[in-house]
């Protein structure tokens, strides 16, 4: 049955981050309670554009682009009485003073995502992370009391790590629908072929493409988390988790060796834990004695 386009609507803020990104979901509990509701807010944006791209049902090729251009059409012309999921989102970027092109850039990368079966460059990768994950990082800086460029900057790094890691992790799972994210000139610079990632095969050249992006996002970690002292105090340690958590998905792949298609790499909720609760005492302990 042919899909009837509707109104855009967000995802529910208070399940969409605890249901799906449970890391972040985490994270957010360290701060205070307006601000991680707005947090959540807009991570239901997000995700709702990630979710056209990513989750069966949203029709053919065209219907999604075609859905993509309505919630384009409704940023930028502002139209909270059209889409009234959108008005909190709005007026929260507005007390925020967050430019509305960070919201539509991520639009952009859900067009790119559709169109794209495969990555040709190392630069056309990054390209492709700033779009679906540096504007969230730079969205998330605003809200989080960012107002230095260098803090900004810091943010679309640590967004473009983390997206590096999703890509990592989630060779297997791409590959069965049909989408290689490794960059195809890295790959054949390593003597590994697109068909034999493809069919599971983790050869040597594979793991060398693997530890260069690897690589890649450790760089960008360390200067995302060095703008965390950019932000409001109350934040940090919020930000400081969620990268030291993300990160931690690389720890998983290389004990693993490098293996991404048996098994999902994942950090469970208890190792979470275990992880954020000596931390933040450290980090309370750091600021009293401040």
């Amino acid at each position: 049955m042919r899909r009837v386009p509707c109104s855009p609507a967000l995802l529910r803020p208070d399940t969409a981050m605890r249901s799906r990104a449970r890391t972040f979901y985490l994270a957010s509990l360290f701060l205070p309670q307006p601000v991680r509701s707005d947090v959540r807010l807009i991570y239901a944006y997000f995700r709702t554009i990630d979710d056209l791209v990513d989750e069966p049902g949203h029709g053919s090729v065209d219907e999604v682009f075609a859905e993509l251009r309505r919630w384009e059409d409704a940023l930028l012309g502002r139209r909270a009485e059209a889409f009234p999921s959108l008005g909190p989102m709005l007026r929260v970027a507005d007390r925020y003073r967050i430019p509305i092109e960070h919201f539509v850039t991520v639009i952009e990368g859900a067009r790119f995502d559709v169109r794209m079966q495969t990555v040709d460059t190392l630069e056309e990768l990054i390209h492709y992370c700033t779009l679906v994950a540096g504007s969230v990082g730079i969205v998330m800086a605003h809200v989080l009391g960012a107002e230095a460029p260098e803090a900004f900057e810091a943010a679309n790094d640590l967004g473009v790590a983390m997206q590096i890691t999703n890509i990592l992790r989630d060779v297997g799972e791409d590959v069965r629908r049909d989408r290689l994210y490794l960059p195809l000139a890295e790959l054949a610079r390593a003597g590994c072929s697109p068909d034999s990632v493809r069919m599971g095969h983790l050869s040597p050249g594979l793991r060398t493409v693997m530890r260069l992006l690897m690589s890649e996002a450790r760089q960008r970690y360390r200067r995302g988390e060095d703008g965390t002292g950019l932000l409001d105090p109350y934040a940090k340690f919020a930000v400081h988790l969620s990268a030291r958590l993300y990160e931690q998905i690389l720890v998983k792949i290389e004990r693993r060796n490098f293996d991404v298609f048996t098994e999902r790499a994942r950090v469970g909720s208890v190792e979470k834990w275990l992880l954020a609760l000596p931390a933040y005492a450290q980090h309370r302990q750091v600021g009293f004695r401040r």
